[in-house]
């Protein structure tokens, strides 16, 4: 979302993934032990993105959580398929 903002629609948020000029995937770690008994720790990368870019001479941020956006635009593309088919 936009800092300040409230959630965008699907709609925004494919236009700021288009026009970001800078993305930073979020990173965690995964932890566990492995069959000899040895602690280990892995990084992941995490479904979390932030964007940053310019709309004429404003510069605007947000954190997009790139898996709930996949299932909202899933959502709407079925809604235009049930619509176009009616």
């Amino acid at each position: 979302m936009l800092v300040g903002e409230a959630p965008l629609t699907v709609r925004e948020c494919a236009n700021k993934i288009i026009h970001a000029g800078y993305f930073l995937f979020r990173h965690g770690s995964y932890s566990s032990t492995g069959p000899d008994g040895v602690p280990f720790s892995n990084r992941v990368q995490e479904s979390t993105v932030e964007l940053a870019g310019w709309h004429y001479q404003k510069q605007w941020r947000c954190t997009l959580d790139l898996l709930v956006f996949a299932e909202e635009a899933h959502l709407a593309a079925k809604e235009l398929q049930s619509a176009w088919q009616q």
